[in-house]
């Protein structure tokens, strides 16, 4: 059970002073590792990803953007993925999932995902969900190095490469190769070779990644590089500065309508006021066919610009222009 509601902050479900953290989640009981000792905040199971995974497992049938039928055999990015319970929630509907974050933090990152989804695990688990389960790749992306949001692209210096330093050991689920490119997308062979296209994802999760106002505008950036107009973005975050909270809106509405999760269709136990979910979907942009405010999700081809010219002018190093 998990500890009362009235917990100080950051005390709810997780305490943050052992090194693994035990979760019911979809009729077993999850263990996933972490490290509350370093000093990065992604070696830590953060109470936001708690209550996404929750959600998940409590609409897993029907009624989310993230059920099992919304969900299966779709691709799905996990942005600041810290110990990954949100992606592999996910992974656990049947869902493609990537897993990413910097690299110090993905040695645990890639043992939760092995630990849990990988074959050895999976053949010995006897959990309702394996019949089910999709796949999971991890990789570095690193919002602060825009060649690591493209696959196969090579940046320099220590620990540059766009293809990331990938993990889980290759398996029949958990592989250590991300995700091929699109059919449309170009790889670069050579330094002399085209940018490479980014690949598009049907979700995009990030919980807990709004903690400061800085880093908002790069993490716009990242998402709407590697969005379409089809993609659902599912932002689970804790409210600890309205200033932050207040940022978020200002820096997201002007691309994404904003819808919050009602309170009633999280988990009863393992939800509280000050962690919302938000699900956004881009916007169409103005001359698109649609209203503005609509927010109505669409492909490229069907008007307003497409993730893929957001994406060239990233990699061209190019500031985006509110729209």
């Amino acid at each position: 059970m998990p500890p009362p509601q009235n917990k100080p902050l950051f005390e709810r479900f997780n305490t943050h002073d052992s090194h693994s953290v035990e979760l019911p989640l979809f009729g077993s009981t999850w263990r996933l590792a972490q490290a509350p000792n370093t000093n990065h905040l992604g070696t830590t199971v953060w109470d936001a990803s708690i209550i996404l995974a929750k959600w998940m497992e409590k609409n897993a049938r029907k009624g989310s953007e993230l059920s099992r039928p919304k969900l299966a055999g779709k691709k799905v990015l996990e942005l600041g993925a810290g110990m990954g319970l949100g992606g592999l929630a996910a992974a656990a509907l049947g869902a493609e999932v990537e897993l990413t974050d910097v690299a110090e933090v993905l040695p645990l990152l890639k043992q939760n995902a092995e630990s849990l989804m990988g074959k050895a695990s999976l053949a010995t688990s006897g959990a309702p969900w394996v019949a089910g389960v999709g796949s999971v790749s991890v990789r570095e992306l690193d919002w602060d190095k825009r060649s690591s949001w493209f696959l196969g692209e090579e940046e320099g210096g220590e620990g540059g490469g766009g293809s990331g330093k990938k993990g889980a050991a290759a398996t029949a689920t958990v592989s250590d190769e991300s995700p091929s490119p699109s059919p449309s997308s170009s790889v670069a062979a050579s330094p002399s070779s085209p940018r490479p296209s980014p690949p598009h994802y049907d979700f995009i999760l990030a919980a807990d990644c709004v903690y400061k106002e800085d880093i908002l505008p790069t993490l716009r950036d990242v998402i709407l590089a590697l969005s379409t107009r089809r993609t659902v973005v599912v932002v689970a975050n804790e409210l600890r500065s309205h200033s932050v909270a207040a940022a978020f809106e200002q820096t997201f509405a002007p691309h994404f309508s904003m819808k919050r999760v009602p309170r009633a269709k999280m988990d009863a136990e393992y939800s509280v006021d000050a962690i919302s979910i938000v699900i956004m979907k881009r916007k169409h942009a103005p001359g698109g066919g649609a209203k503005a405010g609509e927010g109505e999700a669409t492909t490229a081809a069907e008007g307003g610009g497409g993730g893929e010219e957001v994406a060239a002018a990233l990699a061209a190093g190019l500031t985006l222009k509110e729209e």
